[in-house]
């Protein structure tokens, strides 16, 4: 299972995202969560290595619009969407009913 919260941007007053945490973000994780999102279509259309960062930075699209996913060196994963906020409400509602994935809350206060 894989443990989820979505959560202010950082600094960001109208913007969140959806940060995760699986037990290892490789391509199993980014697999299941392709699969959890199957209803709107997700898939991948460019992966970036982003070395400076540690970090894979990989496109992708659904039916609902376009996202980020991002997966790094220290197990972390997060779902964002700067320009379409209600595709980001969706997947996080995807998430909550999949059985994969436990929603779990964050103190909204220590991103401002």
């Amino acid at each position: 299972m894989h443990r989820y919260t979505k959560r202010p941007a950082y600094k960001s007053v109208t913007e969140e995202l959806i940060e995760l945490h699986p037990q290892k973000a490789d391509e199993a994780f980014i697999e299941s969560v392709l699969q959890a999102l199957a209803p709107i279509g997700a898939k991948t259309s460019i992966a970036f290595d982003a070395w400076m960062n540690d970090e894979i930075w990989i496109n992708c699209s659904s039916s609902d619009g376009e996202f980020l996913l991002t997966c790094d060196i220290w197990d972390l994963s997060f779902i964002s969407s700067k320009s379409n906020q209600p595709l980001l409400h969706k997947i996080d509602s995807i998430l909550d009913a999949n059985s994969n994935f436990e929603r779990f809350s964050s103190d909204y206060s220590l991103y401002r």
